[in-house]
């Protein structure tokens, strides 16, 4: 990515990952590795198809802030979803804890992320 050196924050998140698929084998549950997978695909979407960087920072950060703030929902929905699988919850309650990660995915995208975007812009 222009102007970002993301080569220790990417060996770092490699490592993590790499335990993160570890863990779902463990536990056996093919829904949870599934759900890993769509979050990654929306942190690819976020972060590597970025045709707009330039070589400011600022201007990045705004760039990156905008696809983050499409996906947050969903992240946030299937994160909280993960959850309840790995405690073996009922369908309900998976659903319902997709939902509320959706729901928490909207609070920060509306009220948390619109504030740093009026501190980055000024």
């Amino acid at each position: 990515m222009k102007g970002i050196d993301v080569k220790f924050p990417l060996l770092i998140g490699d490592q993590y990952h790499s335990i993160a698929y570890y863990m779902c084998t463990r536990l056996g549950n093919i829904e949870l590795v599934r759900i890993l997978t769509l979050i990654e695909e929306n942190f690819q979407k976020i972060f590597f198809n970025l045709d707009k960087l330039t070589a400011s920072f600022k201007e990045n950060l705004i760039v990156i802030y905008r696809h983050f703030y499409n996906y947050l929902p969903q992240f946030m929905g299937n994160s909280l979803k993960g959850v309840a699988l790995i405690f073996e919850l009922n369908s309900e309650q998976i659903h319902l804890s997709f939902e509320l990660g959706v729901e928490m995915g909207y609070f920060y995208q509306f009220s948390i992320f619109s504030y740093i975007m009026t501190a980055i812009r000024n």
